[in-house]
């Protein structure tokens, strides 16, 4: 799974979920939308043409997504925490072993902590990879901003992303 956020208006975690045999070609896929000169997709700076394109293309791909919405009021390292939670449990129950997350220098180590204790099932923690990762080197995250970006739009944004299941 990879989680990225948005923090408009409310706090949003989305993840989405690929089987590894899809995984290289949702990357090129993502990487095919790269203008020259451009090292990542982020959602927030593109134009509305090429949201509309990206979003045709990323709803093609073999995966599913989720979501997790803070309510307000709450502050920024609880609302992280609950957002990062709902999407690390939902992994978990479907048996993912890798969560890759864009790397906030001021947040690394409590992801880590929310994401692992999100793998514990009893008192035994569940095989889990956690990785922060810089959101250039992972174009599988470009589509998790995407989706993050679109969820807090407005519904004709939300219809022409893959659907997302609110946790």
């Amino acid at each position: 799974m990879y989680i990225d956020e948005s923090k408009r208006e409310r706090y949003l975690m989305a993840g989405i979920v690929i089987a590894d045999a899809h995984v290289d070609q949702c990357r090129r896929r993502m990487r095919s939308f790269l203008l020259p000169d451009q090292e990542r997709i982020h959602f927030k700076s593109e134009s509305d043409g090429r949201r509309r394109s990206i979003l045709e293309g990323i709803s093609r791909l073999p995966l599913s997504a989720v979501a997790a919405i803070a309510p307000k009021p709450m502050s920024e390292r609880a609302a992280r925490a609950m957002c990062l939670e709902a999407p690390a449990r939902h992994a978990q129950t479907r048996g993912v072993q890798l969560l890759g997350l864009e790397r906030s220098e001021s947040f690394a180590q409590f992801d880590r902590d929310i994401a692992r204790r999100s793998f514990v099932v009893g008192s035994i923690l569940q095989e889990v990879s956690v990785r922060l990762l810089p959101a250039k080197d992972e174009p599988l995250l470009w589509i998790s901003d995407a989706i993050a970006w679109v969820h807090l739009k407005d519904a004709q944004w939300r219809a022409r992303a893959p659907r997302v299941q609110v946790l």
